[in-house]
């Protein structure tokens, strides 16, 4: 299988490159460093240029703005990685019939459940990076049926 992982440089997406590849699927890695597909996601007509030449079976979304403390400091920038990359990749993956796979985090949550968190639990961030992310999932619900928010 053709598995592009966007934020293949960073340290989730190294590792779910190092798993895909032992299991014998083909890796595409996106980024934004050396020896990856350059694309920075909030840029729309890359993004979608990048899933139409690669031609992924699916898109694993790990690419995201992790820097909590940054994101209160630049918000804009955390809403243009997270929410507005995120946007452009659901809008990408739905123009050429891609599966997208996006990675959460628990930040969506306000951490105050005092038990792991369900998938049918109400989100509620109480920082930037939460919300950005959270911005991110809602867009790929609005866009896209064929995804997996995990």
């Amino acid at each position: 299988m053709r598995v592009l992982v966007t934020g293949s440089g960073g340290m989730l997406g190294t590792e779910v490159c190092a798993v895909l590849h032992s299991s014998g699927h083909t890796v595409l890695r996106a980024g934004l460093t050396r020896g990856e597909i350059l694309q920075d996601l909030a840029e729309i007509d890359g993004t979608v240029n990048m899933i139409e030449q690669t031609r992924p079976d699916v898109v694993i979304h790990c690419a995201a703005y992790t820097n909590v403390d940054g994101a209160e400091q630049n918000p804009d920038k955390a809403f243009r990685v997270n929410a507005l990359g995120t946007w452009n990749l659901a809008i990408a993956c739905s123009q050429w019939d891609v599966p997208l796979c996006a990675i959460s985090t628990d930040f969506v949550f306000d951490g105050q459940k005092g038990e792991p968190y369900l998938e049918w639990d109400c989100p509620h961030p109480i920082n930037t990076y939460g919300a950005s992310k959270l911005a991110g999932e809602a867009s790929i619900r609005e866009i896209w049926p064929k995804h997996w928010i995990v």
